[in-house]
């Protein structure tokens, strides 16, 4: 097989791209202090690569994701965002920056683990839309795998993560939280089907005092009633966490 040499650049801080419609591989070598190498990548997939002057650098994939590696001493790598929907990416001295295609659902971080129910379910969220302190909707977060037949709630806060033990949980937000209202449960009981959803662009239009604020870094979680687990002297459990950012 023979393989083209694309495009070599060197110097405190670089970024180089791969062909229109392209996905390449990514080949690193020197200084090694803090995995710039060692911690490279593997495989194919890449469209984008920016090398940072802090000894950091960031990747993009052609799926849209982000993937860091390197000195992560100002949360370089530890607080890359997830999901999709990245076009470009650029590694700065200590820090890191990139695009995201406004029409392509909010990345969110998935965090902490999630209670297990009477049923054996564990509930988990995910998030679409964008977050915003200012929209009135268009951002829905969502549980799925939930108990079936089960009241529960959203809660929230913007003090942090922690992992506080909960029934076969844990109680994955900072206190002081907010929350939503209560709501119905669906689906069948003794059964993993049950879901919720709440708008929180929606919620904090409507309750302001809960509006974060741009540019606040937010943690979620959905408590729900599970009063036949037996497991645990809880009668409510709990979801993973998500974490995402809200914009402006």
């Amino acid at each position: 097989m023979k393989l083209a040499l694309i495009s070599v650049l060197a110097g405190a801080t670089l970024a180089f791209s791969a062909p229109s419609g392209a996905a390449q591989s990514i080949v690193s070598w020197g200084l090694d202090n803090y995995g710039q190498v060692s911690n490279t990548p593997i495989g194919t997939g890449f469209t984008q690569v920016s090398a940072g002057g802090n000894q950091n650098s960031v990747a993009l994939r052609a799926d849209g994701s982000i993937a860091s590696w390197g000195n992560d001493g100002e949360g370089q790598v530890s607080n890359t965002p997830g999901g999709t929907g990245f076009t470009q990416v650029s590694a700065g001295g200590g820090h890191s920056h990139a695009l995201r295609d406004g029409s392509i659902t909010q990345p969110f971080i998935s965090y902490c683990t999630a209670g297990t129910s009477a049923s054996g379910c564990t509930a988990t969220l995910s998030a679409l839309g964008t977050s915003s302190a200012t929209f009135s909707t268009g951002f829905t977060v969502l549980a799925t795998s939930v108990e079936g037949a089960k009241n529960g709630l959203f809660f929230f806060g913007s003090n942090g993560r922690q992992a506080n033990s909960w029934g076969s949980g844990f109680q994955c937000v900072v206190p002081p939280v907010k929350r939503t209202g209560l709501m119905l449960g669906i689906g069948t009981s003794q059964a993993c089907d049950g879901a919720f959803s709440v708008d929180l662009n929606a919620h904090w239009a409507a309750k302001p005092n809960h509006n974060p604020g741009p540019g606040a870094v937010v943690q979620a979680q959905l408590w729900y009633r599970d009063p036949w687990n037996t497991a645990t002297t809880k009668t409510t459990t709990l979801s993973d966490a998500i974490e995402f950012t809200v914009g402006p």
